[in-house]
């Protein structure tokens, strides 16, 4: 008993810190451009490329990675095996179709997307990569995940800190050094025993998955676009400047957490996959051990980084405007920080129609909350507005996941107890007497 607690203790640990390894990764990208570039209207051109290029990972996440992390751990080792590499090959393949489409666009908007044509050059590798780290997710393999992304942090830094100290920093240039960062992570999965994309068959991924993949890749086309919606409003309605000074905000006070509630997905889905095949009560009794701690920790972050932002924020002059936006996107990561685990209960139970309709409830509620915002000119209104649409998909995915439990793990309803009459033993014979 002692050794597997280690081994979990172990497991958490590891996964935590991958995480917070990938948000520097993450976030890296769009804080050193918005740093680093000379003026805020660059950096938002550059912000808005990189937020398409996210969109398209997130959606091979929502497609490959997220189905892994949901359905390896109900598969034997062979046929877990054969699953990752038509994984592998179907994000391959996703990877190149995305960079053809982002090119496309490129070509044809009439918008200053100037960044999407570096966006496509790396794109495939980073998506590869990503779904390599989530097959090690899936396989409980945290500790090796971290470090394929430590290694991917480190070169990215030295690409970017050679950018800078040689006066070479463009955007660019920050680009190919996510795409060099990327391919060292996938080149590590593969030194360590890795399949090669090419060792599977994409036409099998759908077919095997088609449920799940889905109904997750839906739940992130509408996350995604979301997403997309709110850079764009923020971007026509007020400015691009308005853009990076919201974004800046949000990749140094909601991208942690996010990450962190990444971190907490991929330990709780795949126990939480295996523990709703014998019963959906061991769901619940999971999902409540973890909601304390979350509560306390949320209370936490909003009061302690709200105090932390007024502070820091101020420290640089062209975004000291930025301090009272801390209060909105605070809470509204407290809100994330707590809907997480729901939110895994839903995709361990692979209820994938519940979580699509939570994420379309919620993203109508925060893209009207932010466009009423908006409305009224002024950047903080417009960050309160979402909010109000994040605490809306809070309530909803609290109703959803009220509803799943009523169900039983393979989508029927509960049978009801049959009362069978009780069966009554037939009495042993008499026994005769002979005489002596």
């Amino acid at each position: 008993m002692k050794l597997l607690r280690r081994r979990g203790a172990r497991l958490v640990g590891a996964g935590l810190a991958d995480q917070v390894v990938v948000a520097l990764a993450n976030a890296g990208n769009s804080l050193v451009a918005l740093l680093l570039l000379p003026d805020t209207g660059r950096a938002g051109v550059l912000v808005l490329a990189l937020a398409v290029g996210y969109a398209a990972v997130s959606l091979n996440r929502a497609f490959v990675g997220e189905v892994l992390l949901a359905l390896a751990a109900r598969f034997e080792p062979a046929d877990r095996a054969r699953l990752i590499r038509d994984g592998l090959a179907a994000a391959l393949v996703t990877g190149l179709l995305t960079a053809l489409v982002l090119v496309v666009v490129r070509l044809l908007a009439s918008a200053d997307l100037r960044d999407l044509g570096w966006i496509a050059l790396v794109i495939p590798v980073v998506m590869l990569q990503d779904t390599a780290r989530f097959s090690l997710l899936a396989q409980a393999r945290q500790q090796q995940a971290l470090l394929n992304d430590i290694g991917l942090v480190v070169v990215q830094a030295a690409a970017v800190v050679t950018l800078a100290v040689t006066h070479h920093v463009t955007a660019g240039g920050l680009v190919l050094c996510w795409g060099l960062g990327a391919l060292a992570g996938y080149t590590g999965y593969v030194l360590r025993g890795g399949p090669l994309p090419w060792r599977g068959d994409p036409r099998r991924w759908p077919a095997q998955t088609r449920r799940l993949a889905g109904w997750f890749t839906a739940t992130a086309v509408v996350g995604q676009v979301h997403t997309l919606l709110v850079t764009f409003l923020i971007g026509v309605g007020l400015s691009t400047g308005a853009v990076a000074l919201f974004r800046l905000v949000q990749v140094t006070v909601l991208q942690p957490v996010q990450n962190f509630n990444q971190a907490v997905t991929s330990l709780l889905v795949p126990r939480l996959s295996r523990a709703a095949v014998m019963a959906k009560e061991q769901v619940n009794v999971q999902l409540r051990k973890i909601m304390t701690p979350l509560l306390v920790l949320a209370v936490a972050l909003v009061l302690v980084g709200g105090l932390l932002a007024q502070v820091v924020f101020p420290l640089v002059p062209k975004y000291e405007d930025a301090a009272p936006l801390a209060w909105p996107v605070l809470l509204q990561a407290a809100i994330y920080l707590l809907q997480a685990p729901v939110l895994a209960a839903l995709r361990g139970m692979h209820r994938g129609p519940l979580q699509f309709l939570q994420y379309v409830v919620f993203a109508v509620a925060s893209v009207a909350g932010l466009a009423i915002g908006a409305a009224t000119g002024e950047l903080l209104t417009a960050a309160w507005g979402l909010v109000a649409g994040t605490l809306v998909g809070f309530a909803t995915a609290l109703l959803l996941y009220r509803r799943a439990l009523r169900r039983d793990p393979a989508g029927r309803r509960a049978p009801r107890p049959v009362r069978r009459p009780k069966r009554r033993l037939p009495r042993p014979p008499a026994r005769q007497h002979t005489p002596a």
